[in-house]
């Protein structure tokens, strides 16, 4: 499971350079941005359920995947809010809404992408180091 850990924290470090490019993109392409975004924290939340030997399901539901997360560490719920902000790009993106989101909110889920996946990278350090 170590090995998933790591591939899927490169691949999260991956969306979250990809949003970052995207960001700064003319023309303003703001459905991708939080499309790589929730992509990064998925994978980032996936991890850290494989590095506590818990085979992750095969879901973009953030809110379930951090639900798992919890029962290693109640401390997960700390990003409840943020998790359920950005949840909210991830079910936009795969509709019509998605062209309804403007350059201010693909910002808001970059940074919300961001401060998720350091916190999650974080408590995976803690957990390697037991």
């Amino acid at each position: 499971m170590v090995e998933q850990k790591n591939v899927l924290l490169l691949v999260a470090e991956h969306d979250l350079e990809a949003a970052q490019l995207i960001l700064n993109m003319k023309p303003e392409l703001p459905e991708m941005v939080c499309y790589h975004s929730v992509q990064a924290v998925e994978k980032c939340l996936k991890a850290y359920l494989a590095i506590n030997d818990h085979e992750y399901p095969r879901t973009h539901d953030l809110g379930q995947l951090s639900v798992l997360c919890r029962r290693y560490d109640e401390n997960l719920l700390a990003i409840k809010d943020d998790i359920d902000r950005l949840s909210r790009y991830g079910q936009s993106i795969k509709y019509e809404d998605a062209l309804d989101l403007d350059y201010a909110e693909a910002k808001n889920s970059f940074y919300i992408a961001g401060g998720l996946v350091a916190f999650v990278k974080q408590k995976i350090d803690v957990v390697e180091k037991r």
